[in-house]
């Protein structure tokens, strides 16, 4: 599953970088739950909507200068529980889903490369996981993990994009021929 979306950028802190980006998110070899996918793209461009560090983001379409690229991969999920499953049904008492525990993590790579078709200037890999427990009877641990997960992804690409690779990206760009139009 692909998901390409552009967001508006507005005013922040810093000086944002002079060219446009699109953000790409994938799924890797291994299954990733399209709905994650979806929310890990529209965390990115939340995160670097409230810090912008680039001019604009664009969709892909509108052919940016910088194509930052995440893909998602092997991520696996979980609920462990305090009690086997025989002695939470002898016990029939409803709070024992309260003491689970639900864990989500996953493998992601971001990388950013020159548009169209340049070379990839920084690449990171890194995993991501979360844990929640319940803190009420029915409320869904598994879904505030990934949510969870989502988050954390978005906070470190932006990371990655605006702060540890900002300096790399003025080099390549200043380096590159120029777009022939």
């Amino acid at each position: 599953m692909l998901v390409l979306l552009p967001w508006s950028v507005g005013a922040g802190a810093g000086e944002p970088l002079p060219h446009t980006l699109a953000v790409q998110v994938l799924q890797g070899r291994q299954r990733v739950p399209g709905a994650f996918v979806e929310e890990v793209s529209t965390r990115i461009g939340a995160e670097i909507e409230r810090r912008p560090c680039t001019r604009a983001v664009v969709g892909i379409d509108e052919t940016p200068e910088i194509l930052l690229r995440v893909i998602l991969d092997d991520a696996l999920e979980e609920t462990r529980y305090a009690l086997s499953i025989g002695d939470r049904a002898q016990l029939r008492d409803p709070e024992a889903d309260l003491a689970s525990v639900s864990t989500f993590e996953i493998r992601w790579q971001a990388e950013i490369a020159l548009y169209p078709g340049g070379a990839t200037i920084r690449s990171r890999l890194s995993r991501a996981k979360a844990e929640r427990r319940p803190a009420f009877r029915g409320e869904d641990a598994a879904a505030l993990a990934r949510s969870d997960a989502a988050l954390k992804i978005a906070k470190a690409v932006r990371g990655f994009l605006c702060d540890d690779a900002r300096k790399r990206i003025q080099r390549e760009l200043r380096a590159a021929p120029p777009k022939e139009e």
